[in-house]
């Protein structure tokens, strides 16, 4: 029966259903293209969120990083300066070359601070003359840093450390009575000898300190030996100014001479001077 009526029905009834047909799969394709392409879209933009959330992550980690790595760094940097400082401090011979060393550096630059003025305003001399008395002090340095090594061999490397700035610190007691005419030469005197142990002292105390500081320290206690030396300088030329404010130049380069020659009984009462051989 159903064969018979179809055979039956007419053709345009049959092209109508056949283009419903047609429609209908077309739109189901079309259905499903769009439903795929929406899946492909989430999955891209599931992909790019989760790539800006890597990037975010990874930017955070990369600010906190330096900060991580100073912290760390200023950590072992603090560390590093306490083991030289303990071991300066800890350490008898030392603890002396730096009580030397800075109270001497200190005492200099204050009495630099007021030599030129000396010369040129106390004294009377002329700035060529009280550049050419400057000048022999650069002699004898010369001189002093060419010797230093033989007066190490000589007297001793240990030995030679406090008789370097012993002997020679007193000359600088010469400089005060520095005057017009042939006292000129107590200023060249104090200076260059003065000026050639300081020197000598700085040569053969840097070589005492690379002999016994144990190598995996050398470093930090050089650090060290150089901030507790040189951070006082600045205290230097305020002292000196102050004094010759407060008194005079003169009176001021007699109490720095006497200072000079003082300096060294750190170094003649610490073990360095009962130990003349070492290291």
């Amino acid at each position: 029966m159903g064969q018979a009526y179809d055979r039956d029905r007419p053709p345009e009834e049959s092209a109508t259903q056949d283009r419903a047909t047609q429609d209908r799969a077309t739109q189901d394709r079309a259905t499903q293209d769009r439903a795929t392409q929406d899946r492909a879209t989430q999955d891209r933009a599931t992909q790019g969120r989760a790539t800006q959330d890597q990037e975010t992550a990874g930017q955070v980690r990369d600010r906190e990083r330096p900060s991580r790595e100073r912290a760390t760094r200023g950590g072992v940097m603090v560390g590093q300066v306490r083991e030289g400082l303990r071991f300066v401090l800890g350490d008898p011979v030392l603890r002396a070359i730096a009580a030397t060393s800075g109270l001497s550096n200190v005492l200099f630059v204050a009495a630099n601070a007021l030599n030129v003025y000396f010369l040129v305003e106390t004294v009377g001399v002329s700035a060529a003359t009280a550049g050419l008395l400057f000048s022999t002090a650069s002699v004898a340095a010369l001189v002093a840093a060419a010797v230093a090594t033989r007066l190490a061999r000589w007297l001793g490397p240990a030995r030679i450390i406090w008789l370097s700035v012993t002997v020679t610190s007193p000359f600088n007691l010469l400089i005060p009575f520095t005057d017009k005419g042939w006292r000129l030469s107590f200023f060249v005197v104090g200076i260059c000898v003065g000026g050639a142990g300081q020197l000598v002292y700085a040569i053969t105390q840097l070589s005492y300190r690379q002999a016994v500081v144990p190598r995996p320290i050398l470093g930090r206690v050089n650090a060290t030996m150089r901030f507790l030396v040189m951070g006082l300088l600045p205290l230097g030329g305020l002292l000196g100014g102050a004094l010759a404010t407060l008194s005079s130049v003169r009176l001021t380069l007699s109490a720095v001479a006497v200072g000079l020659t003082l300096a060294p009984i750190f170094l003649i009462l610490s073990p360095l001077r009962r130990q003349p051989l070492r290291p």
